[in-house]
């Protein structure tokens, strides 16, 4: 009995291995330029899937060398031939030398073509320093369904695997198609195969800018060096209020009241305010003597003092020092830009402290809209007989700013972006060989470290990481698993590799997750981290 049933096996898989190959035909009445490209779809009849390791080809010239690309989509093509998915390489630079036209010559691919059953893929096959023989004409198509029900117009098939051809371009991908074109063709197969699941990429987040919700510098007298400099806050929300991207500038303002716009002069009480503007915030822009601005009323007046400015339940723009108006200069203000208006202008024209000294002038621009701000501060007269407090107060201490610190002769734009994160030139996780390549972007000028992570989750949910000294709004989105890429003092874009796959397929279906850091201050205020990418291993 056990004899009969292993001789019953045996001739059953005898019968199933006779079944390789599949061939079209090798009676070529036509071929193309060199370098052009032959199109056939591919589906695995069989429950077991198949595999391709090699197959033959009609090639000329004859004696030449050259290499095979095979490029795949997923789906059946229908006329014109072209998929509707995006090719991707799947087996590249497979060397050969064409034998005489009409005959087989043999190829092995660098990796195999593998199918699962009801996968279907659309083959193209670009013969670099060759030309294909093909044949004009169609094949008798057996009954029976296909690729999810569409009817082909020519197609060949065993009890493994069907075959439909076809198309040819002189030009890969592109150019006029040649059709109908039978690739001449024996694909040598064995039984098994898995489905290549698509290879995806799905950003997760967003990355984090060095952002304030608040930011402070309190000078001594004698010690406020921010003149002729402009403080620039960029909202990070692109509206008015926290948090912001703070950097220092050269000051680009004219300390006029009438250039570029004719300014109304602003008659202020001792340590008081007054309201300017169209309704902003359900309010108007409130200007007090102290040098001082706020979304809405009840400025703290006096001696500068940032528990003050932190405590004010609102938000509001210093320059504060302790303003006497009575002995001279004044205050003026515009409103344009745009209809309705949304740009205010205040400008502190040679107003002098509580007590008497030199003169100084400072000026705010305020875009209601955006909630972009400046602060610049005149060339002339530096303060040096009252203390100033310069920032943004919005009831967050983050802890002294060192304003001067920040000055860059031009912000560059990787400064007040967001750390991105993306796929380099649309690479995907497809398993090869193959080497997954990313690209971080805007990455600040003075960062000592990029780092680059994989992890093999994705977080449900982000892990806030401005407990650990990164400013709001820097989060984690992958389980830090692998560090991958270590690059010191990195340029504003850093192409690395995050995921280097070898061939075959035991990794597809594989989840991960990939997140880059740029650090320049060791963990600190000024560091960031990227959005993530939440990517899944497939073939394609």
């Amino acid at each position: 009995m056990l004899r009969r049933l292993f001789s019953i096996l045996v001739a059953t898989a005898a019968a199933l291995t006779a079944q390789s190959p599949l061939t079209t035909t090798f009676a070529n009445n036509n071929s193309g330029s060199i370098g052009g490209a032959v199109y056939f779809t591919l589906a695995a009849v069989n429950v077991s899937g198949v595999t391709i390791p090699s197959l033959d080809l009609n090639l000329g010239p004859q004696g030449v060398s050259g290499t095979i690309d095979v490029y795949v989509a997923l789906g059946a093509a229908v006329s014109p031939f072209a998929p509707s998915g995006t090719w991707q390489p799947w087996s590249l630079a497979n060397p050969v030398t064409a034998v005489a036209p009409g005959s087989a010559t043999p190829l092995n691919l660098n990796r195999p073509i593998e199918l699962g059953q009801g996968c279907v893929l659309t083959v193209a096959v670009v013969a670099n320093g060759l030309r294909h023989h093909y044949t004009n004409g169609s094949l008798a198509y057996p009954p029976g369904t296909l690729y999810g029900g569409l009817t082909p117009t020519v197609g060949l098939q065993n009890i493994h695997l069907q075959l439909m051809a076809g198309e040819a371009t002189n030009v890969p991908f592109a150019g006029a198609r040649l059709t109908p074109r039978i690739v001449n063709t024996t694909l040598r197969y064995t039984v098994g195969g898995k489905c290549p699941n698509l290879a995806t990429v799905t950003p997760v987040g967003q990355g984090c800018l060095a952002e304030y919700r608040s930011f402070y510098e309190l000078f001594p007298p004698g010690t406020m060096d921010l003149a002729g400099k402009r403080v620039r806050g960029t909202s990070v929300m692109g509206n008015a209020g926290a948090p912001y991207v703070v950097t220092v500038e050269p000051s680009l303002a004219t300390f006029s009241r009438v250039n570029p716009d004719i300014m109304t002069p602003l008659a202020i009480p001792s340590n008081g305010e007054v309201a300017v503007g169209t309704a902003a915030w359900g309010g108007q822009v409130h200007v007090g003597e102290d040098c001082k601005i706020a979304a809405f009323s009840g400025l703290t007046q006096g001696p500068p003092s940032a528990a003050a400015m932190l405590s004010q339940g609102f938000s509001n723009y210093c320059a504060w020092f302790d303003v006497d108006l009575s002995r001279g200069g004044g205050v003026y203000w515009v409103e344009g830009g745009g209809t309705p208006p949304y740009l205010i202008r205040v400008l502190y024209e040679n107003v002098q402290p509580l007590g008497g000294g030199p003169g100084y002038s400072v000026e705010f621009s305020f875009h209601r809209s955006s909630g972009n701000f400046t602060i610049d501060f005149a060339i002339s007269n530096p303060p040096n007989n009252t203390p100033w407090l310069v920032g943004y107060g919005a009831g967050v201490d983050p802890g002294p700013t060192d304003l001067s610190g920040l000055l860059s002769l031009y912000v560059p734009a990787q400064d007040v972006l967001p750390l991105t994160l993306a796929p380099l030139g649309g690479s995907r996780p497809w398993q090869g060989p193959n080497l997954f390549r990313v690209e971080t972007s805007n990455i600040p000028t003075a960062s000592l470290w990029h780092l680059g992570y994989v992890g093999f989750s994705t977080l449900p949910r982000p892990f806030r990481l401005d407990v650990f000294g990164f400013p709001s709004g820097c989060s984690a989105y992958c389980s830090l698993d692998v560090l991958m890429d270590m690059t010191a003092f990195p340029p504003p874009s850093l192409a690395w590799t995050a995921l280097p796959l070898g061939g075959g397929s035991s990794w597809w279906g594989l989840p991960f997750c990939v997140q880059s850091f740029a650090l320049p201050d060791f963990v600190g205020p000024r560091d960031r981290s990227s959005n993530g990418l939440s990517c899944v291993i497939g073939g394609l």
